[in-house]
């Protein structure tokens, strides 16, 4: 994609087309150019011509100017490696020629620009609209470094760094609007050839002069310039130089609708530390830390724009609400700028942070030449943003008065009065971002507002359960039906009613797609140790928080803090004591620390811990729900769990779970006719004469989800009609049933009724001829689907992808057309209006939920093969931008993306490895194996082999963990050490068989290669093998030699893992 080219600096586009690498370390001479008068014009458009035609005049004018500047670099031989703002950085390579000459073509071009800067003196640019456009240029030479920062699935960004752009930053800054000034490096290299004007005093207090002319300027270069169509790279390898957003825009061939403007939020963040000069990795340290900007940006969908480096100290600009926009861009730009006021530990380098906000109406979109263009969101409110960093003190957040307006409601400021501001007149207002208010969960009951209707049953059982928790005989509640039987309707009732009663309600849910461990009992979990449920704060203060509590509750427990960052998705390291527990006795421990904390929460205040679609837990969730069940007897605590019936996945599970007492049962049967009448009424919202609520019976034989999707389609198909403040059966469906010989006259008209009255016949057959609607579940919501616009039931299919809870911004960057923030959420609004999906999380973290699984199942497969495996792979990228630590969410999506790509079945085994490896630490077996086996399907790999040989051991699947050794014996080793794990592995399988000489076999067979490769932990391993199998075998004797020998060996070589 040609287009895309224009936003790589030349000598790189150069470099990728001839395969070559840039090297680290070069000499030149850098150029900075600053153009002025850009931000009164950009007002002026929007205050004369309107938003649209303003933003349509300016990108011509950006375009028309950067054209003329940026040719006169290409002409010398230079690159411009970034935009700033309203300025551009190039650099001249003195590769090709002699520093000297870099520096003569460098010069040549500034004066150039100078000079092609006339004609935009009094510019006209639309009727009555003169621009005044100027620029100040400064030159400096010497070695530099040429950097690549970011991540490659958001945006690598070049990045120029070095003592020569620390000289050229201060030698612009005493330049003047229309001068070229120069350090002294630069005008040693000119020689004779430069014009100085006057020095000056740079504001590093060295001289820098004033160049007015060149002697003789540089004749043309011979060597190569870059038009953007000259070198033809493939997408895969330009794609990493732009935001996902652009580049699919562009990929769209729709780059001309990228520049508006639009309201955005700015977000500045200074940043000190890094020794360019001194230190060998600050390269690389540079990188790691703008990765991780970049993940923290993602989550809160923002877009790093500009990224400015220098020993001094350096600085990136975040936009928020460009190049994607949302309703609360501004909150978004709070709870990032919190987050990344605090830099995890893993980035000692970062010594000090500072951060502006500001927010107003941007000139947002592509600008440039056609050689060479970027994306921006400038500004004055971006610059307001930029001095408000500068002031900032350390750690430290300044809000301007405009951003300060948007944020009160949900964050916390401090009035720090008025301040003086460069390019504003007087004092503007200023205050300090200090944190953001807890937000209230999200009750269940929000998704159902009205009373279950023919549950009064069910009610009173469960009613019942509630009152005994209360009185501190805790147990387990299980509600069980089918899909759309209204198991989340009572479940809610249930919560209220609990509520109303002075219970403690948390809530969890399961979801069909991934199994990431613990998924279902974080969120509640950490909002019972106070955690917020939309936690903005950086994990440090997350884990402070979280000690604190704990050490609160139970100092003892302190011990096991890190067994908590498994669950709650922290980063906290192990202990000694929790280092030493293998994956089985983490768990445990972890399960038994969870009781404790429900328990000390429940003699505070009766809790009830519901946790939806638990048919959907994985297996980590469910071994520790199975810890709690059996744990309630004597506490105040109701464990509320909702499931469908078991089917073969899930059944030892459920089956465990029914065993386990006291318990309350409820397997939810359909509707009888009259509560399903009633339900209609409900759903109609007023009273119904019989025939409706028979025509529905009939159809959706009680299934309350059925009739509720059924009454809709009826309605909105004008099916169903409201007269006399009586919903009826239209003429129309009377007339079709009629034709069926499917109604009985039940009498004739009398006065004051509206017409003769009408019964469904026994026996009726009610087929989708008759109603003209499907006649299954799945039918019924494609019908509904279909009638809602385009934009609306694309963005549905979209989120169906995603799972039964889909976040808007992962639904909006996954779009396979350009989606705003407005455009959304109005789609999200008529998804919600149609009951399609209700709110799950408010902003700014904006989700929904599909009010029923199965419509996010019906929905799903409308889509064609093809069509899944484009947006899995949408839904994969976007995740990996925002959330890349979720790897069985990943590895979900790339493995229903197409496997055809190479470079998408590299990621699915990349994030197949990963989920695996996750799934056993935490001893979650079976769900290990399950990626195992599909990691192994697309790949074998010697490590999967033995991974799924161990979660067999475990298992106690003998038959299918010998045919797994089997086919391991067919595998070379890698290395010595898998040898030696083979060995052990066919040994603790032939201990297991009770074939005790066999396993000695290849425990003697181990320990040779251990020895050969002098490899004193695996003879500790061997040993210890050995005393397992004699102990076995009631060899006591043999059994304390080997473990002697081992322990002996641990000890010399301080084998921690051994000893224990």
């Amino acid at each position: 994609m040609h287009a895309a080219h224009a936003y790589l600096p030349a000598d790189r586009r150069r470099a990728l087309y001839h395969n070559r690498t840039l090297p680290a370390e070069a000499l030149g001479t850098v150029l900075f150019v600053d153009i002025s008068g850009f931000t009164p014009l950009t007002e002026s458009l929007a205050r004369n011509l309107g938003r649209s035609s303003g933003a349509e005049v300016l990108t011509r004018t950006l375009n028309a100017v950067y054209q003329a500047l940026i040719d006169q670099a290409n002409h010398q031989g230079g690159s411009v490696i970034g935009f700033a703002g309203d300025a551009i950085t190039c650099w001249f390579d003195a590769a090709d020629d002699a520093a000297q000459a870099a520096a003569l073509r460098a010069a040549t071009s500034a004066l150039a620009m100078q000079r092609e800067m006339e004609r935009f003196a009094g510019y006209r640019v639309a009727p009555g609209i003169v621009a005044d456009l100027a620029i100040k240029a400064a030159l400096a030479s010497g070695p530099v470094h040429r950097l690549l920062a970011g991540d490659p699935a958001i945006q690598v960004i070049e990045v120029l760094a070095g003592a020569p752009l620390e000289r050229m930053a201060a030698a612009e800054h005493v330049a003047d609007r229309g001068e070229l000034v120069a350090d002294s490096e630069t005008v040693r290299l000119l020689d004779s050839r430069a014009a100085v004007g006057v020095w000056r005093r740079g504001e590093d207090g060295l001289p820098v002069a004033v160049l007015s002319r060149l002697v003789r300027p540089h004749a043309a270069p011979h060597f190569e310039t870059p038009p953007a169509p000259a070198f033809d790279l493939p997408d895969a390898t330009v794609r990493s130089w732009l935001l996902p957003p652009v580049w699919a825009n562009l990929a769209a061939g729709e780059e001309r609708f990228l520049a508006e403007l639009r309201p955005a939020a700015a977000l500045f963040v200074r940043f000190t530390g890094l020794d360019f000069e001194g230190d060998p990795d600050a390269g690389a340290n540079l990188d790691r830390y703008i990765r991780w900007v970049q993940q923290v940006l993602a989550r809160h969908a923002g877009s790093l724009i500009q990224l400015t480096t220098g020993d001094k100290g350096s600085y990136f600009y975040a936009a928020f609400g460009a190049p994607i926009a949302h309703d609360d861009d501004t909150e978004r730009a709070a709870a990032a700028a919190l987050e990344l006021r605090s830099s995890p530990a893993t980035f000692p380098f970062i010594e000090q942070v500072q951060l502006g906000l500001s927010q107003g109406t941007m000139r947002v979109g592509a600008y440039g030449s056609s050689t060479r263009r970027t994306y921006g969101v400038l500004g004055d409110e971006t610059n307001m943003a930029a001095r408000l960093m500068v002031q900032a003190g350390a750690g430290q957040i300044l809000v301007s008065q405009r951003a300060a307006e948007l944020l009160r409601e949900r964050f916390t400021l401090e009035a720090l009065g008025e301040r003086t501001f460069k390019g504003k007149s007087g004092t503007q207002p200023v205050y300090a971002l200090a944190g953001e208010h807890s937000p209230t969960l999200l009750q269940l009951e929000m998704l159902y507002q009205t009373p279950p209707v023919g549950r009064d049953t069910e009610i009173a059982v469960l009613a019942a359960a509630v009152e005994q928790a209360a009185q501190g005989r805790g147990q387990v509640a299980r509600i069980e039906g089918e899909a759309g039987a209204g198991k989340s309707h009572l479940a809610a009732a249930t919560a209220q009613l609990s509520a109303a009663q002075g219970f403690t309600v948390l809530y969890g849910a399961c979801q069909s797609t991934g199994q990431q461990p613990h998924a279902a009992l974080g969120e509640p979990l950490a909002l019972l140790l106070g955690l917020p449920a939309l936690r903005s704060d950086a994990m440090e203060s997350q884990i402070a928080r979280l000690r604190a509590r704990l050490e609160e509750i139970e100092p003892a427990w302190l011990v096991r803090l890190p067994l908590l960052g498994d669950l709650l998705g922290l980063p906290i390291p192990d202990n000694p004591t929790t280092a030493a527990f293998d994956p089985r006795l983490r768990r445990e421990a972890l399960a038994n620390l969870i009781v404790g904390l429900l328990h000390h929460a429940a003699r505070s205040r009766p809790l009830l811990l519901l946790l939806e679609d638990i048919h959907w837990l994985d297996e980590a969730d469910q071994t520790l729900v199975l810890a709690l069940s059996r744990a309630l007897a004597d506490v105040p605590l109701l464990l509320l769990l909702v499931h469908r019936p078991a089917t073969r996945d899930d059944a030892a599970f459920l089956g465990e779970l029914a065993q386990i007492q006291p318990q309350t049962h409820l397997s939810l049967t359909e509707l009888s006719p009259d509560a399903v009448a009633a339900l209609v009424s409900q759903r109609l919202r007023g009273p119904i004469e019989s025939l409706v609520g028979e025509v529905v019976y009939a159809q959706t034989q009680g299934n309350p989800f059925f009739a509720e999707e059924l009454v809709d389609a009826l309605r909105e198909g004008g099916k169903l009609v409201e007269e006399g403040g009586i919903w009826q059966v239209g003429r129309g469906l009377i007339q079709a049933l009629h034709e069926r010989n499917s109604l009985d006259r039940v009498d004739a008209p009398v006065t004051g009724a509206p017409r003769a009255q009408w019964r469904l016949r026994a026996g009726a057959h009610l087929d989708a001829v008759t109603l003209g609607l499907p006649d299954t579940v799945h039918g019924l919501v494609l019908a509904r689907l279909d009638r809602l616009p385009d934009e609306a039931r694309l963005t549905l299919k979209v989120a169906s992808v995603i799972g039964r809870i889909f976040e808007a911004g992962v639904v909006a960057a996954a779009h396979p057309r350009p989606m705003t923030g407005a455009a959304i959420a109005g789609q999200f609004a008529e998804l919600e209006r149609r009951d399609f999906a209700r709110l799950e999380s408010p902003a700014p973290r904006l989700a929904y939920i599909f009010k029923h699984s199965i419509t996010q199942e019906a929905v799903y497969q409308t889509l064609l093969e093809s069509q899944r495996q484009e947006l899995h792979l949408a839904v994969a990228r976007v995740l990996e931008a925002q959330a890349s630590d979720a790897v069985e969410r990943l590895a979900h999506h790339y493995t229903q993306a197409d496997l055809r790509d190479d470079a998408v079945r590299a990621q699915a085994i990349h994030y197949l490895d990963a989920a695996a490896r996750r799934a056993q630490r935490a001893y979650a077996n079976e769900t290990a194996l399950a990626y195992f086996e599909r990691a192994l399907a697309l790949e074998t790999r010697w490590d999967w082999l033995r991974g799924k040989a161990e979660v067999l051991h475990i298992l106690g699947r003998r038959v299918q963990e010998e045919a797994t050794l089997l086919v391991l014996d067919e595998e070379p080793p890698p290395t010595a050490e898998a040898a030696i794990d083979r060995a052990l592995l066919w040994a603790e399988y032939s201990e297991a068989i009770g074939e005790y000489a066999s396993a000695e076999q290849s425990i003697d067979q181990a320990r040779r290669l251990a020895e050969a490769a002098a490899d004193k932990r695996a003879v500790a391993r061997c040993l210890n093998r050995r005393g397992i199998v004699e102990w076995r075998q009631g060899n006591y004797g043999e059994a304390e030699t080997a473990y002697q020998e081992a322990l002996a060996i641990a000890q010399i070589e301080s084998l921690t893992e051994a000893e224990a």
